[in-house]
């Protein structure tokens, strides 16, 4: 039997705080969490040995980068040409949830 996974949109939940984020090995897992040390409340959780990539830590590391990457993207939104800015410009709407 599964748990039961709700989604955002169930839950009402918009976003999860805004970072830093961090990636932080706890002996089992690669978590990331919204404090730079073991234990500390994680919001993903990959196992070491998980069948997600070759990499968990790499993998929860660019998850821990996304705020950043947000961030990156709003400013190039804002001052890239226009073709990047547009392109910038999809990629946050649909992190935002505004797009399919």
């Amino acid at each position: 039997m599964t748990p039961d996974i709700q989604t955002a949109a169930e839950t009402g939940v918009k976003h999860i705080p805004h970072g830093p984020w961090f990636a932080v090995f706890n002996g089992n897992y690669w978590e990331v969490t919204l404090e730079d040390r073991q234990y500390a409340q994680s919001f993903v959780s990959i196992h070491k040995n998980s069948v997600i990539g070759n990499d968990p830590e790499a993998v929860a590391r660019e998850i821990a980068a996304l705020p950043d990457l947000l961030k990156a993207l709003k400013t190039i939104a804002e001052y890239g040409e226009p073709y990047t800015s547009e392109l910038a410009s999809a990629a946050i709407s649909k992190a935002q949830g505004e797009q399919p």
